[in-house]
């Protein structure tokens, strides 16, 4: 008599000690989103706190490469990190996005430091805590 089982199949990587940007307790949900599909690249990672461009009609998110990004208009922040690890096809990556938190996000502990400015007035909804300056 043949058998056959279920088989799961795991891995796990780990890339350095995480460092917090959120203050506080978030609420990323209703936000859930599918990062667009230009943006799934093997061995991609938008960290927690990048600035993205969230789509509700299709319920896309991209995200800003660097401070000088033009090409994303910024709505909300990635609220966890999100890596792309070994692709199958028609694979697809899901993220939540931060659109209001008042408690606050630690701008610089982020790769944006240098457009908080512009960030605050594109995302008035998330409070930017700025590092003390001597």
């Amino acid at each position: 008599m043949k058998k056959s089982f279920n088989a799961y199949g795991q891995s796990a990587k780990n890339f350095g000690g995480s460092i917090p940007v959120w203050c506080g307790v978030v609420s990323p949900i209703p936000y859930g989103a599918v990062l667009d599909a230009e943006y799934v690249i093997e061995g991609a990672l938008y960290k927690a706190g990048t600035p993205v461009e969230y789509n509700a009609a299709t319920r896309t998110y991209k995200p800003m490469k660097n401070a000088e990004d033009a090409t994303v208009n910024p709505n909300g922040y990635l609220y966890n990190d999100v890596y792309i690890g070994n692709l199958g096809e028609n694979d697809a990556a899901t993220g939540a996005i931060v659109m209001n938190h008042a408690e606050g996000l630690l701008i610089g502990n982020t790769e944006f430091a240098d457009a908080a400015d512009t960030l605050a007035e594109k995302i008035p909804g998330v409070h930017l805590v700025r590092p003390m300056t001597a």
